[in-house]
């Protein structure tokens, strides 16, 4: 089993706040692949968090499995 995690970093200054750095080049086959992917990536999460969203307003802590869930059926 294999797992692969990409990560987002933000260099900070002084300051605490958000400090411009030397943008990425890529040197190998699968770095180029990842970087050209990135924002295919970010358009994925996003639409994954806001489904997740969608979904959160039909899923109770206290009775999860009560009507909502034939609710979330019909909206998915």
């Amino acid at each position: 089993m294999a797992v692969t995690a990409l990560l987002t970093s933000v260099a900070l200054d002084d300051n605490k706040k958000p400090a411009l750095v030397p943008r990425v080049i890529p040197e190998t086959v699968e770095e180029t692949r990842l970087h050209e992917t990135a924002s295919e990536r970010a358009k994925a999460r996003a639409e994954r968090k806001k489904e997740s969203k969608a979904l959160a307003q039909f899923i109770s802590i206290n009775d999860p499995w009560d009507y909502r869930l034939e609710m979330m059926e019909k909206y998915l």
